[in-house]
């Protein structure tokens, strides 16, 4: 019986955001890491000043490969009614 080939792809993939907008892949670490200062992040208030909102782009994949699409950008909500509420965003 011939090994079947993994589901997902088994490369370690790096992402950045070009012009702070559009997430491209490289396998070139090297070049991953010229773009690691320029990584997005976003932190908004609400309209009351009860929550700090936080969205950051991780630049790796936090599903490890295991869901189709990677997981790049977290959201996390301090203070409010959903304090330390955290939310990955499939891309």
């Amino acid at each position: 019986m011939k090994n079947k080939a993994p589901a997902h792809d088994t490369k370690m993939w790096y992402y950045y955001l070009d012009n702070q907008q559009v997430v491209r892949r490289t396998l070139d670490v090297k070049k991953w890491i010229k773009y690691l200062p320029l990584r997005a992040n976003w932190h908004l208030h609400d309209a009351n000043g009860n929550a700090y909102i936080s969205t950051v782009f991780l630049g790796v994949d936090y599903s490890f490969g295991k869901q189709k699409k990677p997981i790049l950008f977290e959201t996390m909500i301090f203070g409010g009614s959903r304090d330390v509420k955290c939310n990955d965003i499939l891309v």
